[in-house]
């Protein structure tokens, strides 16, 4: 590694990059650097000006070291060239990270029940590691990705002088602003080729390699080579069906939302790295198990107890444990991403494996992660679950599939029988786009897939793009907008709320206990029509156990989804008024429960703590994960803030107000 200072860094460090690194001098107690893992995205990797990041990819995780002088290709970048051994086998930066490796897994990620606390005189440095932007992860937050301002134009957010430099030690590629890749032993050096070759693409934003300038031999791809569909399915019982995408109640529309935003928030991490990730990598199915897990609406909600103007401090200054949030004792609760784990349990939320029942709560719902959803990807999914549901002794059942990977989905339902003769039935319905993300959208691929931009007009504004580059989409007409733009995404909410009715229905049918009606449906002893008022009266907790009684009663319950003790969701709003347009996104009629208080708020999806103190009592941030292993979808915090009493509504003597959920994009 480079053996120059960065005396004019954000961390103002003294050390320099090839330094051992070495604990703070301020900690004594490894036990206190608990806290670092709850903000590895707490500086996202934005260029600033002048400076550029240095990046090194070791065993999948990423090493990000900034630099405050000249960051362009002429000073920095070839810094960084030179640093490379010419001769091929000679790096041998391998062995200093996985020593660093074995420090954080050692000192670092390593979280006990009970020691979560603040860390004092290491939170202004972001990690113990002086010379690094951040705690490494698998995971990295990029925002780089260009602009497009509310009138269609073009803004670039990526000066000329700002880059980013990835050395990546497991594919030993040298790859410099996402889309140049260059072989790590084959650089080209003569006459700066490495330099002179790379030109803007067809993109606009993404670069590209002139290969009329530089041979091909030196040039990599990142990307995992996609298998071709095989659509044969293991069953001749096979029924094609089309799946439901309308979003026609509040609360799958919130749910929809919510998966939906996922694609947003991380937009930029899908467009440069996905394409490299397998079903089995922790990015991978982190990722999905969050978007599953949104849809179904399957999370909970906490509020911060501090809340300021920045992400940064608000996540720092604030322990994160589930204990503050749900007030009795549990485990330490980390962030979206982070590699931080309970001691002998592995980091994030989601199943280590690839094929899964979703959770306690959707025991009937098997999940399976594929690079691409075909019939194969079908038929192995359907054999998994009927070998598990025999293995528990059951003789003929029904379950439904999710088989989906980062860019489609497809849903199915699997109903058996133990007979030999008797092959299972298979309704399936078509892959569906999750997102505007498509494969070829990722900046991982061969500089080749990315053509050189030829101007008709030499005196061209090259910054322009001549084709727009990662769909850029705002939420302007509610549910209308996600079915368009994230039919697989509203196809599955809608999916995963059917399975949960006919889970409701059997439990009820199936029970031997309690009341109900002549239906079997599980209505009470009391007239139907109280129970929505009485619900109004219940805590969040009751509220949560209600949604399991009985499908009337989660019907009652959905039809004002709570956030809190206090707040309630009601409905989607069909007509929102002029005032609307200045926020412009999917809005709901809100209530505070039980009370007739005027209440001004909106609710918007993006990062947490970035309004003002006072609203301290409006601000959510979900948390997704079962049992002791649970992360924060700190990137997507729900939060509230004043509206102008012309978007009040009063409706049956109640005065409700318009709330809503926006997709932030940053």
């Amino acid at each position: 590694m480079s053996d120059t200072s960065d005396d004019h860094s954000h961390h103002d460090s003294d050390d320099d990059h090839d330094e051992d690194v070495d604990f703070d001098d301020d900690v004594d107690d490894p036990d206190h650097l608990l806290l670092l893992h709850v903000h590895h995205h707490g500086h996202v990797f934005e260029h600033m000006v002048g400076g550029g990041l240095d990046v090194v990819c070791y065993n999948s995780r990423y090493y990000v070291v900034e630099h405050g002088w000249h960051g362009d290709l002429e000073d920095l970048g070839d810094m960084l060239v030179s640093r490379v051994p010419e001769e091929a086998g000679r790096y041998k930066d391998s062995e200093k990270f996985a020593a660093l490796e074995g420090t954080l897994e050692a000192h670092v990620y390593p979280l006990s029940d009970n020691n979560v606390r603040t860390i004092p005189g290491m939170l202004t440095a972001g990690s113990f590691f002086r010379a690094y932007l951040d705690l490494p992860t698998e995971f990295p937050y990029f925002d780089c990705l260009p602009d497009f301002q509310d009138d269609g134009a073009y803004q670039n957010v990526f000066p000329h002088n700002q880059h980013i430099y990835i050395t990546n030690l497991d594919a030993e590629v040298f790859t410099i602003d996402y889309s140049v890749h260059y072989r790590l032993g084959n650089i080209p050096r003569k006459d700066n080729m490495w330099y002179t070759a790379i030109e803007p693409s067809v993109y606009g934003m993404a670069l590209t390699v002139n290969t009329d300038i530089c041979p091909e031999e030196h040039l990599a791809s990142l990307a995992i080579e996609l298998p071709a569909p095989d659509m044969t399915f293991g069953t001749t019982n096979v029924r094609r069906c089309d799946p439901h995408v309308k979003l026609e109640q509040s609360h799958t529309a919130l749910f929809a939302l919510t998966a939906a935003s996922m694609f947003g928030t991380y937009r930029d991490t899908l467009a440069c790295l996905s394409r490299q990730w397998q079903p089995s990598s922790f990015p991978f199915r982190e990722f999905v198990y969050a978007i599953v897990s949104c849809a179904a609406g399957n999370f909970s909600l906490c509020q911060p107890a501090a809340v300021s103007k920045s992400h940064e401090t608000l996540i720092l200054q604030s322990p994160w444990s589930a204990k503050r949030y749900e007030g009795k004792k549990s485990t330490p609760l980390v962030q979206f991403g982070s590699m931080s784990h309970l001691e002998n349990l592995p980091p994030g939320a989601a199943p280590t494996e690839t094929t899964y029942w979703l959770s306690s709560s959707f025991p009937d719902v098997l999940v399976s992660l594929v690079l691409v959803v075909d019939g194969k990807a079908a038929t192995d999914a359907m054999n998994w679950g009927i070998k598990d549901c025999t293995r528990q002794k059951s003789d003929e059942g029904r379950f439904f599939m999710i088989l989906i990977s980062l860019y489609q989905v497809a849903l199915a339902e699997v109903s058996w029988t133990s007979k030999e003769q008797d092959q299972p039935h298979l309704r399936i319905s078509d892959p569906m786009p999750l997102s505007p993300i498509v494969p070829d959208d990722c900046l991982s691929t061969h500089p080749r897939e990315r053509p050189v931009m030829i101007l008709e007009d030499a005196d061209a504004d090259v910054d322009e793009p001549f084709k727009e580059y990662m769909p850029w989409v705002r939420y302007q007409d509610g549910p209308e907008e996600i079915e368009a733009l994230f039919p697989g995404v509203a196809a599955l909410a809608n999916f995963l709320e059917v399975s949960t009715r006919r889970r409701d229905m059997a439990a009820v049918l199936s029970s031997s206990g309690g009341p109900r009606d002549k239906m079997g449906t599980g209505r009470g002893r009391l007239p139907y029509e109280l129970y929505p008022e009485i619900l109004d009266y219940v805590d969040h907790t009751t509220w949560k156990a209600c949604l399991t009684v009985s499908r009337d009663f989660r019907s009652i319950c959905m039809s004002k989804y709570r956030l809190d003790d206090q707040t309630a969701l009601a409905e989607v709003a069909s007509l929102i008024g002029n005032s609307a347009d200045d926020y412009g996104s999917m809005f709901f009629f809100g209530e505070r429960v039980n009370s007739k208080e005027m209440y001004l708020n909106h609710i918007y999806q993006g990062r947490g703590g970035m309004i003002d103190p006072e609203m301290v009592n409006c601000e959510w941030i979900m948390v997704i994960g079962e049992g002791r292993r649970r992360v924060a979808l700190l990137a997507m915090a729900q939060m509230a803030g004043p509206l102008r009493k012309s978007d009040l509504v009063e409706t049956n003597g109640r005065t409700r107000v318009m709330v809503w959920p926006t997709l932030v994009f940053w």
